[in-house]
């Protein structure tokens, strides 16, 4: 008869607890209620409301605000009234009566459930009414003057039975985003007009960009119309059913379900809306949650009610922060609206759990984590079959008794058996060695090993954690193992998973296992990836791939090699998957043959790569020759794309191109080099895209101060809408370097490539060049030449000199100044040319570099550069360029902590200013760096490139790295790459890692965003990864003996800002 009454015990704790969480209830709606009333006086002092309508207003606004205390409420009762009873003993005194925690925690798990069940009740049928009630008095208050704007994710109903949903509205600017209006009629679906924007104009609406779609009585699209601008008229009618509008606090979760299965028959985004569906029903698991929370922290200690109403304060805290945030990033698309929804929930519940675990005695928690564990191990290997490869190894074997029989060979051994082959840990009763030679003394020279019966695991612990508990097992060292009849235990032995008839492990490759992977596809469903690595008969290894998706289907396929040694590979790759809701971008089938050489000097690679799509053809190939033998070296490559169209042959492409080069030296002075380049591209709206170039170059040193160089080039680019380029150059030049004298005679015809539009064609025939370096800051350069230019078409003889002077100065006041000055006179005598005067030209140029150390940190450094041409040059390649600037560089450093570098100029030729750049490197410690960098127009007085930001922190167990590009013109962020590592090592260790990365200059802001989560179980690993881009969650068990693949991602193609240098961005404009 006691177990159908309430203990005395439950009533004590439920009378406890009850008291403050009716308080708790009281209290917090009070404070709720009122600051909502100082809100609403704006109503009564500006819009004249009546004060009888405001207190209405209120009394709509109780149940939404009562339901939302019920959590809070729930944790300061069960803090307060647990903690009293902790405080006063009385805890202890039950305790030591023999209830547990997990006992005592059922009364407050009723209150918990019984709250939860009332929250939900509450907001399916009061609340969602009385919101609706009280925004519409709102609503009609505001139309008595003017007309109602809209309101962000907010149905209402217009005229005409029209349905209106508005996603973002953005009031000051009077614009409207994603507008959906539903038409309805009769018919079964209706008509639905969407548009990416609108503008609202008194009583009307202008949508830009939009489709209409009608759909017959089966539901099919029959009809999508695109528009570029339809006109929306809103009536007095319509103003009148503004009282209509519905917002999700205002349905309940039924209804809110059926508006959103209406959006999704159209073919719109809804995420914004589940994350509101489902918090529908998370958020009243809150209360429940606190109290799981609560309990075993009121039992950590004696403290004050003061310190229980601090942890209730935090705890609410901290709960709906991590809320809010998972609502943002369930809103903006970042996660998926299920996971944003429960994730607080589950945070909590997860918390909680370890909380209780921690109050429990160590006996009972090892007992509980095993009960966990091999529920959660044996969903996870659902099939497991395991394939490896290793090396020979050592036998190691401790017994109690041997026995050697010299004529078969075997050494058998007897009882107690413990050793170990390699990495793997070995037990029988009965095992017999053969000996590759008949030895006895040396067992690592085991040719067979044979266990009857045998368990093998790769644990090193006496009673290991996991290990395969086989009939029969025969080890041929560095061949392969055999096991028949396996079970796979986990849990010490304790828990059986899987029995296998039969077991072949490798012992060649070094991945060959088979582990089940399982996760959930936003698209595709929840799925299990199996891959099963095999050895056939001739011993090639293969891999078999069954998936299964629930959503679209099962997919399979197979990896054969049928090459495998250490000179070459090569295999055969099918992988087949159904689709069966249609997804784009899903392909049917793909294949891949492969091929990989290395006999020796010579290196091959060949790929061919097949994917069949529904409307598509795409194959990548890709062959590789490389030959390299002492100092010869050549290479031949070939690549091949193509993307086919069924029946869009306007957007079919193909890109391929043909590369090969050659390189060698003989008598150790001559080298010689060769290159050919074909690219072709064909777009079918703009045509074929074709470029060669060719090169032959050949070097001779004999030494002594002599070399000699030949060099020819040519090349032709033709692409739509250009005309043919082409170009043809080289040279040949003999040069003798002789003390402190060099000559160079040189023949050269030199064309710019055909990418450079910039530059001219001319010719040097010949051009005799003598240069004197003598010892000092003085050199000399004498040139004679004949030159032709094609640009010009001029044909003339040069002669120019040119004087350099470098030198140093060390001057007062810790300076340091370091000048170059060059002097060049050139005279020209142009052929054909009836006037006597010989034109020439004079250029001078000045470099002063002055450092000056203002302390012992601060540094200030002026480079002036000076650069004057006189006279007239017939030739454009020779002309020179005027120039007069300063540039200013101010650094201070306190290395290795500090460095701030400050740089700006001026131009005088344009009378500007040249850019102000910023740089700051700080190392708060020695693990961390920060650096920042700017630009900024000293002229328009406006930033002249983004903010750059590089945080990197490098930490033995924590590793976080954060780049930024911030717009200080328009004060909005640009581009996020973000990067966290967490990794503990050991046996038990974990590892973290989380990559995200924005870029706001495109409509897909997110480039990578995933998370990646390791757990190690001594010898073994539990993964859990998810890919935003891919949509996908996956867990893995893995065990160490036989690891699994890592984990794939999606990658940015973008360079990380965090691994670039800030001044090279800058400098180059590559932002």
């Amino acid at each position: 008869m006691l177990k159908n009454k309430i203990k005395l015990i439950d009533k004590y704790i439920i009378k406890e607890v009850s008291y403050p969480f009716i308080l708790g209830v009281l209290i917090v709606t009070v404070i709720l209620i009122g600051n909502y009333f100082f809100q609403l006086t704006d109503l009564i002092i500006v819009k004249k409301v009546p004060v009888p309508l405001v207190l209405q207003l209120l009394a709509y606004k109780i149940p939404s605000v009562m339901v939302e205390t019920f959590p809070i409420a729930v944790l300061f009762a069960t803090m307060t009234g647990i903690g009293r009873l902790n405080r006063e003993n009385e805890i202890t005194a039950i305790r030591m009566g023999g209830v547990s925690i997990f006992r005592l925690i059922i009364p407050l798990l009723v209150i918990g459930i019984t709250v939860s069940g009332l929250t939900l009740i509450l907001n399916e049928d009061v609340v969602p009414w009385a919101n609706h009630r009280a925004n519409n008095i709102i609503r009609k208050t505001i139309l008595k003057e003017a007309m109602p704007e809209p309101e962000a994710e907010v149905f209402f109903k217009g005229p005409q039975g029209r349905l209106f949903y508005v996603e973002k509205y953005d009031e000051k600017a009077g614009e409207l985003h994603r507008v959906v209006i539903y038409e309805l009629n009769q018919d079964q679906f209706p008509e639905v007009i969407t548009a990416e924007r609108g503008t609202i104009e008194e009583n009307r609406w202008l949508l830009d960009s939009g489709i209409i779609h009608q759909y017959d009585k089966q539901g099919k699209i029959v009809l999508a119309s695109k528009f570029e601008e339809m006109e929306i008229q809103l009536t007095d009618e319509m103003k009148e059913l503004y009282g209509s509008q519905k917002s999700p606090s205002e349905m309940s979760r039924e209804e809110l379900g059926k508006r959103i299965a209406l959006f999704k028959k159209s073919g719109i985004n809804v995420d914004s809306l589940l994350v509101d569906y489902h918090l529908k029903l998370a958020e009243p698991l809150t209360a429940l949650l606190f109290v799981l929370i609560s309990v075993p922290l009121s039992l950590s200690g004696k403290e004050s009610r003061t310190l229980n109403l601090i942890f209730t304060i935090v705890i609410v805290f901290l709960y709906y922060v991590i809320l809010s945030f998972s609502r943002s990033f369930g809103k903006n698309y970042i996660l998926p609206p299920l996971v944003a929804a429960w994730l607080p929930n589950l945070i909590f519940l997860f918390l909680g759990v370890i909380l209780l675990f921690w109050r429990d005695s160590w006996q009972k928690i090892i007992n509980k984590i095993f009960k966990i564990l091999g529920i959660s191990t044996a969903g996870f290997l659902l099939l497991f079959i395991l394939n490896t490869d290793g090396q020979t190894a050592d036998l190691r074997v401790k017994a109690d008794y041997l026995n050697y029989d010299q004529n078969s060979g075997f050494i058998k051994i007897k009882g107690n058996i413990d050793g170990s082959y390699g990495q793997y840990y070995l037990k029988s009763e009965d095992i017999k060695i053969e000996l590759a030679d008949g030895s006895q003394t040396k067992l690592e020279r085991t040719k067979n090993l044979e266990l009857l019966p045998g368990e093998i695991s790769g644990c090193d612990f006496e009673q290991p954690h996991y290990y395969f508990d086989a009939e029969r097992v025969i080890i041929r060292p560095g061949e392969y193992i055999k096991m028949y009849n396996i079970m796979f235990r986990e849990l010490n032995g304790k828990l059986p998973l899987l029995y296998w008839p039969y077991l072949y492990i490798s012992l060649k490759q070094e991945n060959s296992n088979f582990v089940p992977a399982f996760g959930y596809h936003q698209q595709r469903g929840w799925f299990i990836k199996t891959r099963y690595f095999y050895n056939n008969r001739f011993d090639l290894p293969g891999n078999f791939y069954l998936d299964h998706y629930t959503i679209s289907g099962t997919a399979g396929g197979v990896k054969q090699y049928f090459i495998n040694n250490s000179r070459q590979k090569a295999y055969l790759y099918y992988y087949s998957q159904q689709n069966k809701t249609d997804l784009s971008g899903l392909f049917n089938w793909e294949a891949e043959l492969y091929h990989e050489a290395n006999p020796g000097n010579w290196e091959e690679d060949f790929s061919y790569f097949y994917q069949d799509y529904d409307n598509k053809i795409e194959i990548d190939s890709a062959l590789d020759f490389y030959y390299k033998k002492e100092s010869r070296r050549s290479r031949i490559n070939f690549d091949y794309e193509e993307q086919d169209y069924f029946e869009a042959n306007n957007r079919d492409q193909r890109d391929y191109g043909f590369d090969f080069y050659f390189y060698d030296r003989f008598f150790d002075s001559l080298s010689t080099r060769l290159n050919y380049d074909r690219e072709y591209f064909r777009d079918p709206e703009d045509g074929l895209e074709r470029e060669i170039n060719r090169e032959l170059d050949l070097r001779y040193n004999p030494g002594e101060g002599w070399r000699s160089r030949l060099n020819y080039y040519n090349g032709e680019r033709e692409s739509p809408g250009e005309s043919l380029k082409s170009r043809e150059g080289g040279e040949f030049s003999i040069s003798k370097r002789s003390g402190y004298y060099d000559f160079v005679f040189l023949m050269e015809q030199y064309a710019p490539r055909l990418t450079e539009a910039d530059q001219v064609k001319f010719s040097r025939l010949p051009e005799l060049s003598l240069e004197y370096n003598p010892p000092g800051p003085f050199s000399y350069l004498a040139q004679l030449g004949r030159y032709y230019e094609d640009f010009s078409g001029i044909e003339a003889y040069r002669l120019r000199g040119e004087a350099k002077y470098s030198d140093g100065f060390v001057l007062p006041l810790n300076s340091y100044l370091r000048v170059l000055q060059k002097f060049s006179s050139s005279g020209y005598q142009i052929e054909g040319r009836e006037d006597n005067s010989i034109p020439g030209q004079q250029q001078s140029a000045t470099e002063l570099r002055l450092r000056t150390n203002l302390s012992r940190n601060l540094r200030l450094r002026n480079n002036y550069k000076y650069q004057q041409q006189w006279g007239y040059t017939p030739f454009n390649f020779d002309e020179g360029e005027k120039e007069n600037q300063i540039e200013n560089m101010l650094d201070y450093r306190i290395l290795p902590y500090l460095y701030f570098n400050l740089e700006s100029g001026y131009d005088f030729l344009d009378y500007q200013y040249l850019p102000l750049e910023l740089y700051l490197n700080l190392n708060p410690t020695e693990n961390w760096e920060l650096k920042l960098g700017t630009r900024y127009d000293l002229n328009n007085m406006i930033f002249d490139d983004n903010l750059i930001f590089h945080s990197i922190y490098e930490g033995q167990r924590w590793e976080h790295r954060l780049g930024l590009e911030y717009d200080l013109n328009s004060s909005q962020l640009q581009k996020i790459d973000n990067q966290l590592i967490f990794n503990l090592e050991g046996d038990w260790g974990w590892y973290l890692e989380s990559n995200l990365s924005f870029d706001y200059d495109y409509d897909s802001q997110i480039s990578e965003a995933n998370i990646q989560l390791n757990k190690k179980f001594h010898c073994r690993e539990l993964k859990f990864s998810y890919d935003y881009l891919q949509e996908e969650i996956t867990i893995q068990y893995s065990l160490e003996l036989f690891p699994a693949d890592p984990v794939g991602f999606t990658k940015t193609e973008d360079d990380l800002i965090f691994e670039s240098s800030i001044e090279e961005r800058l400098k180059n404009d590559d932002l």
